[in-house]
């Protein structure tokens, strides 16, 4: 008898199958369990080297013993003719078939609980993330092909005191700042990474959402104060463990902790950082824990963003600096809860600003290199009007930590409102590369590709986004805005309603929407509306009463309104004010007052040669023009209005500039009849209605139309049109249609 028969007889290669088959079921029912007990990785790659060890155990017992009815002996004192291994086989062909049954239902079980809602739609389909190379601060680009790629998920809390999540989640923020300034490491922001909070989606689908290759996940234990905390870190590719320890310590070691988990990544990470030297956990300050656990628990009331979840933030701020009045982070955070109390509360910025200033300076002092600090100054910066100095911080800001995603995203609103819309567009296609899953970000993205022309890649985005996330009000509030650009403004009025529903006692949508009303309405309901407003945003209900008041033909007031707010209004900036007056003083024919007032809000423009326009000043220049032509210097006008009359050549009317009916208006100022109603038809035509009551009926650039058939034909048509979208609406009271 050969040996291949010998082994069959004695059952050896059946002994070995079923082993084998109940060691892979015993691998899996290990997982599971110890997943729920939050035993270290390392113990279920113990027991596989139990398993693998006992194999050869298992085929040596089924060759040197045998089973009999009288049980267990060794095969050589069996004195039998016939052995009995034929009945032995078939009790082991059952158990064999049984345990792969068993098997398959472990695997069906595994792919069932294992499916996860339909990721989002990769937006990266729809745009292309790679932004121009520009002069502006972290527009170098955003590919990180080269970099290392890390996210850090949100710490599961494993604390019998669930209230303790704070902690957990505050952990995982503390490890994202720290690895974020290694320089060649690319680390997803917390929105993004915190996105995947309670969700059912393994590791490999998180890191290919985000665009990561390695994820650091893990839990967070705290009783009695001590600290149980577990961390791993895994390969996207595979899903394997790259590292992973536990820590059992005290609660006052927490900041060690975090050290040294975040040195244990770099250093499985250093071989592939682009700068190796520079790939060092920079020291930082250490608080006391009563402060650090008052800055967490306000840290979550601040990304609530309520009016009473950003009080309470800042009560938790001022309770950490008692605790420890030089901790920098508390300084900054408790600056910014001030600053967020005018845009989520009734606090107006006037009277914060210059404490929330005092906090961030005194953070510089005590930490000169404090990213967060000039961040935020940068903000305040900017809300002063002060651009130069606010880009200047933006971009220190940036260079301590280039991947902060909201360095890129306050800079981007930054670049949007001087009108350098390409330098924008590179800012904040950086911020959503580093924080993908931002719904604010990418709401930013599509107005910005909307602003550059790409207005079908701007629609496809904005309609996946809210696909992805019906959620967002900023998605529904930009639906509004393209619905209103492309002339469908009750639809638009619709989008805004339902923003406001959802997102009650936010003053933009609100404003929007008077504004939306004065291009349908009479003047008595978007007063109605404006009251409305001036119950959430006083300064915003000056501008929307401003508006309806120069919308309806009323500069007279509009003038007196503006003078007293611009005299008397202790407001940070006035900017958005001013240029409503010196509409009004277009309109009631004070050429010079109109002059006097764009000059200083676009010095830029004063000389007549200026070629500096960009989005957000070319109408002013239009303006300037339209005065000269007023004031008997034709010559100044014709070489303005020229210039910008080139500027404008080709751009579209609704989406890139938006030029609406601006060409039309120099043809007129002019005196070019044809080439202004020519201008107007086509505008009119394609559906460009934003402010079309104070343009055709109160613009004295084109009242020297006012008599022409042509052109009341044209304004008949505008009217006409928003009666019918007016009664539409009033008709049709519910939501669009998502």
């Amino acid at each position: 008898m050969n040996l291949l028969q010998e082994l069959k007889r004695r059952n050896v290669v059946k002994v070995g199958l079923l082993y084998l088959v109940t060691g892979w079921v015993v691998l899996q029912i290990a997982d599971v369990l110890f997943g729920l007990l939050t035993v270290p990785d390392w113990t279920l790659r113990f027991v596989l080297g139990l398993l693998v060890l006992g194999l050869p155990f298992a085929l040596i017992f089924a060759w040197v013993f045998e089973m009999t009815p009288e049980g267990i002996k060794r095969a050589k004192d069996i004195d039998q003719p016939q052995p009995i291994t034929p009945h032995t086989g078939r009790k082991m062909n059952a158990a064999i078939l049984g345990m792969f049954v068993l098997s398959a239902g472990l695997v069906g079980f595994q792919m069932f609980s294992a499916k996860s809602p339909s990721p989002p739609t990769d937006l990266s389909t729809v745009v292309n993330t790679q932004p121009p190379t520009l002069e502006v601060a972290g527009a170098e680009g955003t590919s990180s092909d080269d970099k290392p790629s890390l996210a850090v998920l949100p710490f599961s809390n494993s604390s019998p005191d669930q209230n303790q999540s704070y902690f957990s989640d505050g952990l995982s923020e503390s490890l994202i700042h720290v690895l974020s300034q290694i320089d060649g490491l690319t680390v997803v922001a917390r929105t993004s990474s915190f996105s995947f909070r309670d969700k059912d989606a393994d590791v490999q689908t998180i890191a290919r959402e985000l665009g990561v290759d390695t994820v650091l996940e893990g839990s967070v234990q705290s009783a009695g104060g001590q600290l149980r905390i577990i961390a791993s870190l895994v390969n996207a590719a595979d899903g394997s463990n790259l590292w992973s320890k536990q820590f059992d310590r005290s609660a006052d070691d927490v900041f060690a902790i975090q050290d040294e988990i975040s040195r244990d990544v770099v250093t499985e990470l250093k071989g592939r950082l682009l700068d190796q030297d520079k790939a060092e956990i920079a020291q930082r300050y250490e608080p006391s824990l009563e402060a650090y656990n008052a800055l967490l628990r306000g840290r979550e009331q601040l990304a609530m963003r309520s009016a009473e979840s950003v009080k309470k933030a800042e009560a938790h701020f001022r309770q950490a600096l008692s605790f420890d009045p030089e901790y920098p982070l508390g300084l900054v955070n408790l600056g910014n809860s001030l600053i967020l109390q005018e845009e989520y509360g009734t606090t107006p910025l006037s009277e914060v600003i210059d404490e929330a200033e005092q906090l961030y300076r005194q953070a510089l002092a005590l930490n000169p290199e404090m990213g967060e600090a000039y961040l935020s100054l940068a903000l305040l910066n900017a809300r002063r009007d002060l651009d130069d100095l606010a880009l200047s911080m933006f971009k220190r800001a940036i260079e301590l930590n280039p991947n902060n995603a909201t360095a890129y995203h306050w800079q981007y609103i930054m670049l949007r409102d001087l009108g350098q819309t390409e330098a924008a567009t590179a800012s904040i296609t950086k911020a959503l590369a580093l924080d993908p899953l931002s719904d604010v970000i990418q709401v930013n993205l599509i107005s910005a590709l909307w602003q550059t022309g790409k207005r079908q890649q701007s629609e496809k985005m904005l309609k996946q986004a809210l696909e992805n996330n019906p959620d967002f009000p900023g998605f529904y509030s930009s639906h509004g805005f393209q619905a209103f650009a492309t002339g469908h403004i009750a639809k638009a009025y619709q989008w805004m309603a339902l923003a406001m529903e959802k997102f009650p006692g936010q003053y933009l949508q609100h404003e929007e929407a008077c504004f939306l009303l004065a291009h349908m309405a009479n003047q008595e309901r978007v007063n109605q509306c404006v009251d409305g407003l001036s119950q959430i945003n006083p300064q915003r209900a000056v501008s929307a009463q401003m508006e309806a008041m120069l919308y309806f033909g009323d500069s007279h007031s509009a003038i007196v309104t503006g003078e007293r707010f611009v005299s008397e209004s202790v407001a940070v900036s006035t900017a958005f004010e001013r240029q409503l007056l010196a509409l009004a003083y277009l309109s009631a024919g004070r050429w010079q007052d109109a002059q006097s007032e764009i000059a200083k809000l676009h010095p830029e423009l004063v000389d007549a040669n200026s070629t500096e326009f960009n989005r957000t000043n070319f109408k002013a220049a239009v303006h300037l023009g339209l005065i000269d032509a007023k004031l008997g210097n034709r010559s100044a006008a014709q070489t303005r209005l020229s210039t910008v009359l080139s500027y404008l050549e080709g751009e579209d009317r609704i989406a890139g500039l938006s030029i609406g009916m601006q060409d039309a208006r120099i043809h007129a100022t002019l005196g070019n009849r044809e080439l202004a109603l020519s201008a107007l038809d086509d505008a009119i035509t394609q559906g460009v209605r934003v402010s079309w009551r104070w343009l055709l009926l109160y613009d004295p650039a084109l009242s020297p139309l006012h008599q022409d058939p042509e052109y009341q034909r044209l304004v008949s048509v505008v009217q006409a049109d928003m009666k019918n979208q007016l009664d539409w609406l009033d008709s049709n009271p519910q939501s669009p249609t998502l």
